[in-house]
């Protein structure tokens, strides 16, 4: 493997592991309890399954990983998808 996988392997998982993590904090924060099982199996069967998607691609098109990576309103060409990008990134971030 050379520098460049690595690192795209490494942003890919670190990005999926934030999901993952927002995922968690938006399912049992208005639960005010982790003693929830729907939303553990939930998330485990979305993390293995996205996780599972995420190494396909990684593998067979690197490009497709690289350019999903690069999202938000500066990596859009037109106007109205940046304009969505910038609601998207302002009301997802956290």
């Amino acid at each position: 493997m050379d520098k460049g996988t690595i690192d795209l392997t490494r942003k890919a998982l670190f990005g999926l592991v934030q999901l993952v993590i927002m995922l968690g904090v938006l399912l049992f924060v208005p639960a005010w309890s982790v003693d929830f099982w729907e939303a553990w199996i939930f998330l485990f069967i979305f993390s293995i399954t996205v996780l599972a998607i995420t190494l396909y691609f990684l593998k067979n098109d690197p490009k497709l990983i690289e350019g999903r990576l690069k999202a938000g309103p500066s990596a859009e060409k037109e106007r109205r998808q940046k304009i969505i990008q910038m609601f998207a990134t302002l009301f997802l971030s956290y």
